[in-house]
This record gives C-alpha cells, structure tokens and sequence, in this order.
C-alpha cells in the first residue's frame, strides 16, 4: 500500500490558489449531497474534486479556497447516535494549513470576489448558489399554483399488500434465511466489519439476491450506534457483533437484525434476552386497534421494566431512540398512513418490521455495546405471521 503524502494536498490547494490570484477570485468545493434511491435509501457518491484537495471522502464537508487562506468547514452536523463521523475536521484543517470557518461566514468571503463553485445538482455548494439564484424568482410567488402529492393516492394502495405479495415476501424471507444460516458459517473472530459485511454480501449475491440497503456490521460498542457504517475494526472474542441486512429478492425487501456472539458476558446476555423477548411480545401483539403511537409505548413500557431490574435510573429514550419498526414492500420504509401520522392505526395486511433495542454508549452497565432484534411480520386479525422466524435468534444459536 503507498503511504499517503500529506504534502500533496498543500500543493494542490497552492497551485489552486496561483489561478485564483489571476482570477481575483475564490472556490468552493463540497461533498456531494445525498441522492434519494428510494423513499428511505440514498446515495452518496463521492465528490471527487473535494477528495482531490483534501483527501477526505467525508461529503459532509467542505472547502473554501481564496487566493491566501485556506477554510474548512462542515455544512451538515452527524449525529452520533445515528451516523458515524468519518473525519475529525480539526485535525483535517491542520493537515491541510486551513482554518476552520462558519458556514455563516461563507457568504462574506465569496461575495466580493469570483466565484469557482461546484456542480449546482449535486453538491452543497450548487445548492449553496442556487439558493441566490432562485432569490430572483418571483413569478410563482405573484401566481401560486395548488399542488398536492400522489402519497395521497398511492400509501392507501401499496400499505396493504396483497395476497400475491405476501407470497413473495414469504420466498424472501427464505432466501434471507438461506442467506444468514450460510453467513454464520463464515464468520469468525478477528475478521474485520468491512471483511465480514462482505463475506454478508457474497451470499447475498451467491443466493440470487441484492442487497436493499447499506449492511450495518458493527462489533461492540460500534453497535451502539443506531446507523454505523462498518470499519476495519475487528471483531473481539468479547464483544457482541450487531448484524443488520436486507436483501431484495422479486423487487420485494426483507429487513433482519441479529446478534452474534463468541464469548458473551453475563450483562451482554441479559440485555439480549430483555431484547429478544420484547421482539417476541411485540410481534405477537400487532393488531389493527392500535396505532403506532400505542404500539411505541407499550415496546418503551416492557423493554423498560425488564432494564429495571437491572439498573436503577436511565431514560428509556436514550437507550432506546428509535422507533419499533416500519412498513416493508417494494421499499425497506415502505410507505404507509403511520409513516404520516404517528396516531394512524395499523391495518390488516401490512407487513412492518419490528426492532426493538437497547444501546449503551457511555458503559452505564459497565460495557459498551448496542442489541437489536428485527423481524418481519403479516398483521392478520387472527395470528400474525413472523415472515422472518426461520432466522435463529435464541441466544444458544447465536454463539458462532
């Protein structure tokens, strides 16, 4: 492997600044803004300009070049209960000789000077620009026009599926646990994330599937991360390994969490248990009477008074910020009424995952570490039908 010269990057940034001198001018340079794929998926493809000046493929950044300073900044905030940061900005900016500025600062130093900026469609600095373009619109500000959006027509029709896409889903559900059964086989400790996400996406491959989002492999406390993007961290005998995948298969998604452990302690155990057993509850107790709003609660309630036998204070939203699941189809957050409106009722038909969990970020039970059980399941008036109950989940079957 080339060792990378930081050297390179001055020298780039220098050369950039030669031009600006003659131009009397400044550039701006940003990652790329995401771009949707589906309702609940995107892309982000790297801007390959500001990874040529800087070195970073985090698009969440950006760089303001005049012809004497160098200044960077972050347009969008990570929330790291969600997302992994993927570059510390202060130590990107001393490698670089700039200064970390303001993005409210940025219209001072450009608007005296030319402007070299971005692609207007894909980066933060098009949109940046296009947003004084459109300052100067204003017919449709004279002649409004009525607009409303197809959700309107379609949730009502794709929320609830059909028998035939039931059927479909039942296949998927298969093959994804065809896909895990084989997975397990080769996963092994010392393997890094990104080494055993790809072993993942071999056998999602070699079974005839795709994947319908991003895998999320994180080891210890990476799993404590709601969103983690997988590193070349490795995973420890010690440590619980969260597995979250999804595969399409006929154009219809699955989504599945699993948890895999070599040598668990006692603590990690009982979280997964509280986990496992509200996954269970919860996937029994769907019916259309409630809406997602009751169906929160009462996840929030049993997940609490299970931790609380265990310790004595936390807050049930820190250690459980995120929903219990979604509505799945032809999208992983398949569109639905709920998805609106939080006190919609669930209906007969749907199928919705359902992911409780439990992060610990800062070792308030002594280790660091995140549990998520997911499956997906039909809501039927009379017994719901767990689409994914092929997957092992007892906590014997998940010790590789």
């Amino acid at each position: 492997m080339v060792k990378e010269n930081s050297d390179i990057y001055q020298k780039r940034i220098q050369k950039v600044q030669e031009f600006l001198r003659k131009e009397n001018g400044v550039a701006l340079v940003t990652g790329n803004l995401p771009i949707k794929k589906t309702e609940d998926q995107v892309y982000r493809f790297r801007n390959s300009n500001l990874f040529f000046l800087t070195g970073t493929i985090d698009q969440d950044l950006g760089v303001l070049i005049t012809k004497d300073e160098v200044f960077l900044f972050r347009w969008k905030k990570v929330n790291p209960v969600w997302e992994t940061c993927l570059e510390n900005e202060r130590a990107l900016a001393t490698k670089l000789g700039a200064k970390l500025i303001d993005e409210s600062k940025i219209w001072d130093q450009i608007s005296k000077c030319k402007l070299f900026f971005g692609d207007r469609l894909s980066s933060w600095s098009g949109k940046f620009i296009q947003k004084i373009l459109d300052s100067q619109i204003t017919s449709l500000r004279e002649k409004p026009i009525r607009v409303a959006s197809v959700e309107e027509i379609l949730i009502p029709l794709r929320e609830v599926k059909s028998e035939y896409e039931i059927k479909i889903m039942i296949e998927a559900a298969k093959k994804a646990t065809e896909i895990f059964k084989s997975f397990k086989n080769l996963v092994r400790p010392g393997l890094s994330e990104i080494e055993i996400r790809n072993i993942l996406y071999s056998q999602i491959y070699v079974n005839h599937c795709h994947p319908s989002f991003d895998a999320i492999v994180a080891a210890g406390k990476n799993a404590a991360i709601l969103h983690h993007t997988p590193t070349h961290k490795r995973w420890e005998k010690n440590e619980p390994l969260l597995v979250d995948f999804g595969i399409y298969y006929n154009d219809y998604a699955i989504d599945v969490t699993r948890i895999l452990f070599i040598k668990p302690s006692s603590r990690v155990r009982e979280i997964y248990e509280i986990v496992k057993s509200v996954n269970e509850l919860i996937s029994l107790s769907l019916n259309p009477e409630k809406t997602y709003n009751d169906i929160l609660n009462e996840t929030k309630q049993l997940l609490g008074k299970e931790l609380k036998k265990i310790i004595k204070s936390f807050d049930i939203g820190e250690v459980f910020p995120h929903g219990w699941g979604h509505s799945i189809g032809l999208d992983v957050h398949d569109p639905s009424s709920f998805g609106l409106n939080k006190n919609s009722r669930i209906k007969n038909g749907m199928v919705v995952t359902v992911e409780p969990g439990l992060y610990f970020r800062n070792k308030q039970i002594g280790e660091a570490f995140g549990i998520r059980v997911e499956d997906c399941v039909v809501i039927n008036k009379k017994k719901n039908l767990v689409l994914t109950a092929g997957i092992p989940k007892e906590f014997k079957d998940m010790i590789i």
